[in-house]
């Protein structure tokens, strides 16, 4: 078991980059075997939106789903490109 391959995704807001709005930047954390980089949703949350706990929107107005459906979007996408990296036994250059 020395060669297993751990991968974690996490939605966070950047609570230390609000706009001149309030909002805050989203980004997706990806974590693979302990290295960590951080890819932009290219969306801006507002802090009383966000919960913290589930690390999704709060709310069931139009704006709150398609952010939560977007997520589920990007999450998707990359389980898709981590599973085929590692189909191929190719390295993953994350930089920490």
């Amino acid at each position: 078991m020395k060669n297993v391959k751990t991968l974690g995704i996490q939605f966070v807001i950047k609570s230390s980059k609000v706009n001149k709005r309030g909002l805050s930047p989203l980004v997706a954390r990806v974590t693979v075997n302990g290295k960590r980089i951080e890819i932009s949703a290219n969306k801006v949350i507002s802090r009383p939106e966000w919960d913290f706990g589930k690390g999704r929107v709060k709310g069931i107005n139009p704006e709150s789903r398609f952010a939560n459906r977007y997520q589920d979007y990007m999450r998707s996408r990359i389980l898709e490109c981590y599973q085929e990296l590692f189909i191929e036994k190719r390295i993953l250059p994350l930089k920490q």
